[in-house]
């Protein structure tokens, strides 16, 4: 043999040995990292391959023909995923986590970087609790790009929030995948989920249509809250909260960790209480959440239940006040007399002390919560002992409610490619919202009232007066006197026996209210004594109609009530048709019930309330009389049921990721009138509306740092249910129409690991929406009206050095209303089932109003030591208009509604985490509104856009939240 030909067997046999190692066998074994126990069931996988096995009973697995270099992976429900390169003997070790609720990533559709074509953004936990400090968990959203949330008017649980302009009644909001928008109005109301920011685990914030396989409104977005699945390790912590205004929060949290068969549960108990940065907006609340999970060696079974027993004080549209109201309260400048009005921003809805002897005589009241609700709270609602005094106080206007909501996921692998996922769900609410019926005003009527000239007036008339306390030095703090206002509604003079008789003093002058006490009634000095007698009157308690000796009231403190009954299922299959294309179909069912009724829950001295809408089935007097717990004004309940069902595919490969969905859904309503309607009238004619969705896109990752996407989509909703019955009547309106919506939008992102920024472009056009306005006595059903609403959203993050980094987002908006409507029908709140008019509003080119359509936030993440975070941020906020009243929009010359000045509010968030004794500790301190900056919360146009019209809401001031954690 040649030295050439020796060379050639070299490289043959190197060549043939190369070949023969290149396919070798992998075995091994899964075990937990921590007990070294064998992880029957676990999975492990070539990557980029469909070679895999399963492991037995005793963690071994083996896989033939294994490419020499591939990576493999191991995975298993409850722990982390283990990669490691091939090779004779693998041996994997998995460390738990928690689990992942898998179920709801395939209901609510998780959106993923660089593969949906969707702009959205996440916010996951160490972020929440970072910035979070026991606000309301939408204030966190502040710092998303086309996201504005609002304290309102700064209950606890009050906020509420804007999606591209779009307010969260067309917003999709999913806890754990499942809808929670109210199915009648499309309201969320946030008091209900008070402590879910302590339990939720992610956020993500999906713009626009969004990625969901649900067949729902997301007309502005999709927002996804996920709260913690159990923890797979055993222990628990304890936090306590203090804070500005009297603020105590108290929460505790247990696992029991994973056992040997699968099981985990975690539980979390929290107590609440604070006064309020406003006077009597105090809140007192409970909040309770536990979930168990059970891993099988295909499928996971996941039950969970969260809920928020609470109450707190409110404040409503009345204390909206122009700028120079809230400057003569306060004495010319929003900030002084703090003794007296707390903060600059006023205090609650007719808020004021009572006698401790008029607090145990009036607290008695009913609160229609569920036994939960009633075991906590009793029957005190709107009556409370001040926190850190010895006096009471009245708020007229409270919240009080409890929501539990029951989860149960399942989902099941029926094989490597097929998987199928049922959420089932149920919620009771109980409860609802006080507030005043004929106790506030100018004066006080009864039908057929005269008044001082002998003329006839009406109960309301005149009578719609917000609630300012003209006089901050007396003696009586807070806007309403009660104590007057019950010796008025009590006292007898034994001389006065003519019920319709005005009463006259020794010089024959006419008394008004002022003789009740050291307050003119509300501080109309001019109109007291023209509208304050009464068929029965100051010393005239007795209406004779009724009773010879039982006090009628002449104003009390009423609940508005909302029960409701929810259940539903979401059902899930999902397929791999291949490497590439994969196949989700969906079925959403739901049936709503809703109860709404008002009832007595505080007669303020009196015995009996007669009711200004008085209920057909009271035939006779005895039955007119209505005691605390009647019910009064209104007793309807709604009926929805709600079927959805839908199809996407998704085709991806590493560049390119499409996507088509379909989407149909049929809602019907029906409505129950037992007020005005006799038992066998009570029932409406259902009305039916169908729904579809269709949405298209495409993202392409153009390098390994740079990809684009776009979607396109239209939507087609039923109307809100208070659109279909109109003015308190069974009739279906035949104009309500389902509304339209058409979306595109486009994208770009850049990630270079230091640097992640996403820019994008969107324009959403939205037709035939139906609008229900009220101003003054008057609700405007507005039809047909038209919307666009576009703009660009930029957020970025980067890395400036090692313990330093930037968070930022920018949006810019053009919304505006693009149609003026005709025939604008307009009802009469006070002539229910009357005759109505119609009139013409100009709104084209008027700017929706609500939410500032320039924010900008910028965010500095310092960590200079470990353990230590500090998190200043900046949030600006600029062209906000003011909502406009429709009753100010009949003239074509009207122009745009007001704009508030610019507002720049800074938050500084810092948390210290360390090991002391043993423990692992976390200290925290917060400062909302650090500079105290004096801004515009909301505000109502008064018709002109003109500074001296507008009506508005001061932002909360500086508050302060310290905390202390311990982990066990």
């Amino acid at each position: 043999m040649n030295r050439y030909q020796q060379i050639l067997a070299v490289i043959l046999f190197f060549s043939l040995s190369t070949f023969s190692v290149a396919q070798i066998t992998v075995s091994g074994t899964v075990t937990d990292a921590s007990t070294g126990e064998a992880l029957a069931g676990a999975n492990v996988v070539v990557n980029g391959t469909e070679k895999g096995s399963a492991a037995d009973v005793n963690g071994a697995f083996r896989i033939n023909n294994v490419p020499n270099g591939a990576t493999l992976t191991a995975s298993m429900i409850g722990y982390s995923d283990a990669s490691m390169s091939a090779a004779s003997t693998v041996n994997f070790k998995l460390s738990a986590s928690a689990l992942e609720m898998s179920a709801l990533d395939v209901v609510a559709n998780k959106a993923t970087y660089r593969k949906t074509p969707v702009a959205f953004t996440d916010l996951n936990e160490e972020e929440l609790q970072l910035r979070v400090a026991s606000q309301d968990l939408t204030m966190v959203m502040n710092e998303t790009p086309g996201v504005y949330a609002t304290n309102g008017g700064g209950g606890a649980g009050d906020s509420y929030l804007y999606v591209r302009g779009f307010d969260q009644r067309n917003t999709a909001i999913l806890i754990n995948g499942v809808p929670v928008n109210d199915m009648e109005n499309g309201w969320v109301y946030w008091s209900n989920w008070d402590g879910m920011s302590d339990v939720t685990s992610s956020i993500q914030i999906q713009r626009g249509l969004g990625a969901s396989n649900l067949a729902i409104g997301s007309v502005g977005g999709t927002i996804n809250v996920r709260t913690s699945a159990a923890e797979q390790e055993s222990g628990g912590s304890f936090k306590q909260e203090t804070g500005s205004y009297n603020f105590q929060k108290s929460t505790l949290t247990y696992h029991t960790g994973l056992s040997n068969s699968g099981f985990a549960l975690s539980a979390l108990l929290q107590r609440k209480t604070g006064s309020g940065y406003a006077y009597g907006t105090w809140t007192d609340a409970y909040a309770y959440f536990l979930t168990a999970s059970k891993t099988f060696k295909n499928s996971l079974l996941d039950v969970y239940v969260l809920g928020a027993p609470q109450q707190h004080g409110q404040r409503d549209g009345d204390n909206n006040h122009p700028f120079e109201t809230w400057n003569d309260v306060h004495g010319g400048d929003l900030r002084t007399n703090s003794g007296y009005n707390g903060s600059y921003d006023g205090s609650g809805s007719g808020w004021g002390y009572v006698s401790e002897a008029n607090a145990q005589k009036i607290k008695t009241g009913q609160s229609s919560l569920d036994a939960v609700g009633s075991a906590l709270f009793g029957n005190v609602l709107h009556t409370r002992k001040e926190i850190g005094g010895d006096k009471w106080m009245i708020n007229n206007r409270t919240n009080y409610y409890h929501k539990p909501v029951y989860g149960l996921n399942f989902k099941y692998d029926v094989n490597n490619k097929t998987t199928i996922s049922n959420v089932l769900y149920y919620s009771t609410g109980r409860g609802g919202g006080t507030g005043p019926l004929n106790s506030r005003g100018t004066g006080l009527y009864a039908d057929d009232s005269l008044d001082a000239d002998g003329n006839t007036v009406n109960f309301y008339s005149e009578a719609s007066v917000k609630y300012i306390n003209p006089n901050p030095d007396s003696e009586v703090p807070g806007q309403y006197d009660w104590d007057g206002f019950i010796d008025y509604n009590t006292y007898v003079d034994e001389n006065l026996n003519n019920p319709l008789a005005w009463d006259i003093d020794d010089n024959g002058d006419t008394l008004g209210v002022t003789a009740w006490g050291s307050h003119t009634w509300m501080g109309t000095d001019t109109l007291s004594s023209q509208y304050a007698t009464l068929q029965w009157n100051y010393g005239r308690p007795y209406d004779r109609t009724y009773s010879d000796d039982e006090i009628r009231s002449k104003a009390i403190i009423r609940g508005s009530v909302n029960h409701h009954d929810w259940y539903g299922s979401i059902s899930t299959l999902t397929h791999d048709f291949s490497d590439n294309l994969k196949g989700t179909f969906a079925l959403d069912a739901r049936s709503y019930t809703g109860e709404h009724y008002r009832q007595v829950l505080n007669l303020l001295g009196g015995d009996y309330f007669i009711d200004l809408y008085g209920n057909v089935n009271d035939t006779d007097n005895d039955s007119k009389m209505k005691r605390v717990g009647d019910q009064i004004a209104y007793h309807n309940i709604g009926y929805v049921k709600w079927l959805g069902y839908s199809s996407q595919l998704e085709y991806s490969t590493n560049q390119l990721s499409t996507v088509l969905s379909l989407a149909r859904s049929s809602t019907i309503y029906q409505r129950e009138d037992r007020h005005n309607y006799t038992q066998t009238q009570a029932m409406s004619a259902k009305a039916a509306f169908d729904g579809h969705a269709y949405k298209v896109g495409a993202n392409y990752n153009v390098s390994d740092n740079l990809n684009v996407f776009a979607n396109f989509g239209r939507l087609q909703t039923a109307p809100k249910f208070n659109s279909v019955f109109l003015n308190y009547v069974n009739d279906v309106n035949p104009k309500a129409n389902p509304e339209k919506v058409q979306s595109m939008e486009f994208g770009v992102g850049y990630n270079t690991g230091n640097i992640r920024a996403n820019f994008n472009y969107y324009n959403t056009d939205w037709m035939d929406k139906s609008l229900i306005k009220s101003s003054g006595n008057s609700i405007f059903n507005i039809e047909g009206i038209d919307a666009k609403h576009s703009g660009v959203e930029l957020d970025l993050k980067m890395g400036l050095m090692k313990m330093l980094s930037i968070n930022t987002s920018l949006s810019i908006g053009n919304w505006t209303w693009n149609s003026d409507i005709e025939n604008v029908t307009v009802f009469d709140d006070y002539n229910r089932g009357g005759e109505s008019e119609t009139i013409s509003i100009f709104t084209k080119g008027v700017h929706v109003g609500g939410a500032p359509q320039t924010q900008l936030s910028l965010g500095l993440d310092a960590r200079p030591i470990d353990g230590l975070v500090v998190y200043p941020v900046v949030k600006y906020f600029n062209n906000m208009y003011a909502d406009f009243d429709p009753a100010d929009r009949t003239s074509a010359d009207g122009g745009d509604s007001y704009k508030a000045d610019a507002a720049t509010i800074m938050d500084l968030h810092t948390t210290y985490s360390l090991d002391l004794l043993g423990y692992n500790m976390s200290i925290g301190f917060h400062a909302l509104n650090l500079l105290d900056t004096e801004y515009i919360n909301t505000a109502l146009d008064g018709g002109d856009g003109s500074a001296e019209g507008v009506e508005v809401f001061y932002g909360l001031g500086r508050r302060i939240n310290l905390s202390l954690g311990i982990n066990f």
